[in-house]
């Protein structure tokens, strides 16, 4: 069970896979990470038992950009 901060990639893909790297509680993203798809978005802000909440920033594969609370 992963508890404070860790990494965590999807198994079995070698470059451009999706990956967490945060806080984590109760094998749950919880606290401050950046979740980046193989897509070449990412987010990077707080998570509240897996689930975004509060600040964050998306920002997608072609630039697009949202700052602000989810």
């Amino acid at each position: 069970m992963k508890d404070g901060k860790g990494v965590w990639k999807k198994s079995g893909a070698e470059e451009n896979t999706n990956s967490y790297e945060g806080e984590y509680f109760q094998d749950m993203k919880h606290g401050s990470g950046e979740f980046r798809w193989q897509t070449g978005g990412y987010y990077k802000g707080s998570y509240h038992y897996d689930v975004k909440q509060g600040f964050g920033i998306m920002t997608w594969a072609d630039g697009s950009i949202y700052k602000g609370c989810w």
